[in-house]
């Protein structure tokens, strides 16, 4: 698949459950698609309002029909020396789930409900996060990361094909000035 905004191509190719950089935009309305390659017509659009100095992130569940993106409005960390973490749960919409480090000592969110985001600044380690059912010990999905100072990381809990769940973890950038 390929995101436009407004029309024009910005991300080549974007598969299913793939997370792009932030695309820079004006603030005001614009209309992201999302387009199988080779194909006319769009799988997805929505009409987003992009506010203006704020990040959003706009996750399109499915592609189907007419399905609406979930938008979150961003949280931005004000202290240089933290890592900001954020985790979009998208995988279980009946359950609520908790994110606690690997070996469960520390609970980081709990409660985290469907088309949802919590976010915190946190001190950058090396940590490894396991999502669970809220009020279960048993591990639905694992993810790593390795923080440093001042940089911003996502972590998207995504369905696995079939049952189940997966985690997407990424440090947030914002996509490469390319001069058009």
């Amino acid at each position: 698949m390929f995101a436009s905004v407004d029309g024009k191509e910005r991300v080549k190719a974007l598969a299913p459950g793939q997370v792009s950089d932030y695309l820079v935009l004006e603030a005001g309305q614009h209309t992201l698609s999302l387009q199988a390659a080779g194909k006319t017509q769009a799988a997805v659009s929505a009409q987003v309002t992009a506010p203006r100095g704020g990040a959003m992130t706009v996750a399109f569940i499915s592609v189907k029909g007419s399905a609406s993106p979930v938008i979150f409005e961003d949280k931005k960390g004000n202290n240089k020396l933290k890592s900001m973490l954020s985790v979009y749960q998208l995988a279980l919409p009946e359950t609520p789930v908790d994110i606690s480090t690997s070996n469960g000592k520390t609970k980081v969110f709990s409660g985290l409900a469907y088309a949802s985001l919590n976010a915190i600044q946190v001190n950058p380690i090396k940590v490894e996060l396991k999502a669970s059912k809220t009020g279960d010990s048993e591990t639905l999905a694992t993810a790593s990361l390795d923080m440093i100072q001042g940089s911003a990381y996502s972590v998207f809990l995504l369905p696995k094909t079939g049952s189940g769940i997966h985690s997407y973890t990424t440090q947030n950038k914002v996509e490469r000035y390319t001069g058009k």
